[in-house]
């Protein structure tokens, strides 16, 4: 394969995912919408640059264009640890699972494995944070959907591992803190500081909300 024909497949690749990303996320702000943007771009930019597209990395570009499914996008993070489709699989991966993991938080019927799927959310975010240093707005998404997803948790219970709470205000407001000093002056630290100030100024009334979503959660099994 010509190494022009590869950095084409490789740039409609991630073309594609952006479409696909932006029909999961249309409730989101215009601020995660630029950030999930601006991803796709430093990917693009990326890879037309360095000019190090291998067969195999071509392979696996189009390997991930073809999988839609959870199971499929964790396999291929597992198989090719380090490698950009593995990492865009898992960034893939740690948005559809705090989409759904939200969307049915509220519901009775599906609370337990909405938890379980943003507890994964905040998984793969936290191990992203790490694997994006080289990418900073890659890195503010990691650390954004991390704080997220710990917030999301405030008041949630496992049954099986115990009642204390899966996630919780000073982790969350930690985790926000630590975004805004890191990245300053960006769109994703204005909102992280927003954030964490509403979480620490409304501690009371967040704290009673999430427990008595999970109350009435647990009332309706």
């Amino acid at each position: 394969m010509k190494a022009e024909h590869r950095k084409e497949l490789e740039k409609n690749v991630l073309r594609d995912r952006l479409g696909k990303v932006a029909e999961g996320v249309k409730d989101r702000s215009r601020i995660i919408g630029a950030v999930l943007l601006g991803v796709v771009v430093v990917f693009l930019v990326y890879m037309w640059v360095s000019g190090s597209s291998t067969s195999k990395s071509s392979a696996l570009w189009e390997r991930l264009a073809q999988t839609t499914d959870a199971r499929g996008l964790e396999k291929l993070a597992a198989d090719n640890r380090g490698s950009l489709p593995a990492r865009t699989a898992n960034f893939e991966l740690a948005r559809e699972m705090m989409r759904q993991g939200l969307q049915n938080l509220a519901s009775p019927d599906n609370r337990q494995s909405a938890i379980l799927q943003i507890e994964r959310a905040r998984e793969l975010y936290t191990n992203l944070i790490s694997e994006s240093r080289d990418t900073p707005i890659l890195a503010q998404e990691a650390m954004l959907g991390a704080a997220r997803a710990e917030e999301a948790l405030i008041g949630a219970v496992d049954p099986e591992r115990g009642p204390d709470a899966l996630g919780s205000v000073d982790r969350a407001v930690t985790a926000y803190r630590k975004l805004a000093d890191s990245f300053k002056d960006t769109a994703q630290a204005k909102l992280a500081s927003e954030r964490a100030k509403e979480l620490e100024d409304k501690r009371v009334q967040i704290e009673s909300f999430y427990a008595e979503l999970n109350k009435r959660a647990n009332k309706s099994k």
